[in-house]
């Protein structure tokens, strides 16, 4: 029996999906799975995004022309059973993320920052950003809310955390406002 040189707890198969990386990696600002790229087709055409959860979620999107895929928070609701996102941790976002990381290795993956890590310090903030990045495999971070937030995401793209801002209804705020309705009519 041929020995596989798949990492351990990895399966080597003929029938696994191709990447779409050739040999030669292009620099991340060309690949068509960078935020470099995405950020070039504002104003051009629609950018297409999913959320996925796990890896055969991931897999199953992969063909499907999307420009990132989003691992949201949302897990909780839709795949956890939680009635709010509230309750979806950290650790569970980095679980999900990696999930999803495995299951579409080469598509640009950004992560929900979960409830609350972005209101305690800027230190925890950036630390949670650290554990989707390094230990989720995400490319980025999506953080909820506006003007309260502006500061440190500005400091995290400083550091080299792409982020991704959510204003509008905001999930994460469901208890606050008393339940989800129609937010962000105008532009401001």
């Amino acid at each position: 029996m041929k020995k596989s040189s798949a990492p351990q707890g990895e399966r080597a198969s003929q029938n696994s999906p191709r990447r779409r990386t050739s040999p030669k990696k292009a620099p991340e600002d060309e690949r068509t799975s960078s935020v470099t790229y995405v950020r070039k087709l504002k104003g051009k055409r629609p950018i297409v995004a999913l959320t996925a959860y796990d890896a055969p979620m991931a897999k199953l999107v992969s063909n499907a022309g999307v420009d990132f895929l989003l691992v949201g928070d949302s897990v909780g609701t839709t795949m956890l059973g939680f009635n709010t996102t509230i309750r979806v941790t950290l650790d569970a976002m980095v679980h999900h993320t990696a999930a999803v990381r495995r299951g579409n290795p080469d598509c640009l993956i950004l992560a929900d920052l979960p409830f609350g890590e972005a209101s305690l310090s800027f230190d925890r903030l950036l630390e949670a950003c650290r554990r989707l990045m390094q230990e989720g495999g995400a490319d980025g971070v999506k953080i909820e809310g506006g003007k309260d937030v502006a500061d440190d995401i500005e400091r995290l793209i400083a550091t080299g955390v792409p982020v991704m801002g959510h204003v509008g209804l905001l999930p994460q705020t469901v208890k606050v406002i008393g339940g989800y309705r129609k937010f962000a009519n105008d532009k401001e």
